[in-house]
This record gives C-alpha cells, structure tokens and sequence, in this order.
C-alpha cells in the first residue's frame, strides 16, 4: 500500500522510513485476517496506532515528541502480537513481520533515548555566578591532565 503513495506522493511521506513501510504491510495483513470481531476489531486498531503513531513522530521537530509517539508506537506493535499470540494465528510470514516492526519501533526509541544529556556538567555557584561556571571548566581541564 505505501509503495502505491512512495510512486505517486513522495514529497509527503519519508520514502526512506523503513519502519513505516513495514507497519503498513503489517496493517495490510491484518485487514484479511479471519478472527473473532472483538479480536479483529481490536488488532486492526492496534495496527492502524502503529502506523499513524510513527508518520506523527517522523512530523514533531522536538526529539522528547518523536521519542513519545514512537514509543506509543511501540506499544501497539506489542498489542498486535498480543492479539496474535491469544487468537492462535499460526502464520510464520505474519508473526516474522510482527517481530520486525516490534524491533524497529524499538530501536527507534532507544535511538532517540541516549540522545539527551546535560550539555553543562559544571556546577556554578549563586555566589560566586560566572566563576563558579570557569572553576568548573578549569577543574575538568584539571582532570583530563590527571587521566
């Protein structure tokens, strides 16, 4: 289905996410499933959060935004195999496909999860304001020497 929007509508969609190409194939193959309604009902909604999840946080300029929605992301793909493992579906292409945009939504949360830090490891004192800011780098040069 995406390839279909890739060919035709490139300029609106990141043609090189790759996990939001194989969300939408596990979307896809969610739709023909023969299952209970609830079940259905429930895995289809599982498999669309996926995919609207991760277009939403490929759009957010804010890294702390993109690490939510694919979060949320990651959570549904999880609900998808739930639903998968409790109705029985028994087919390997399906739950190898489920597994990969399990590890995919993964790695993009773990990407973006190391990606805050304190830029400003120095303490400074209200007392002594700026000084306490050159102290700091003063003593790191100190101990870069000393290693």
């Amino acid at each position: 289905m995406l390839e279909k929007i890739f060919k035709t509508k490139s300029k609106l969609i990141d043609t090189n996410f790759r996990t939001l190409y194989f969300a939408d194939e596990l979307y896809c193959a969610v739709e023909k499933l023969q299952m209970r309604y609830v079940l259905k009902d429930q895995v289809i909604r599982a498999a669309s959060s996926v995919v609207l999840n991760l277009a939403e946080g490929n759009a957010r300029r804010t890294r702390k935004d993109q690490r939510r929605l694919y979060n949320y992301a990651y959570s549904s793909a999880k609900e998808v195999k739930a639903v998968l493992a409790l109705a029985g579906v028994r087919d390997l292409k399906l739950i190898d496909l489920s597994d990969k945009v399990c590890a995919c939504t993964f790695k993009l949360c773990r990407a973006l999860k190391g990606r805050f830090f304190n830029f400003f490891p120095y303490t400074v004192s209200r007392e002594s304001g700026r000084g306490g800011y050159v102290k700091g780098i003063m003593d790191l040069k100190a101990r870069r020497n000393l290693g």
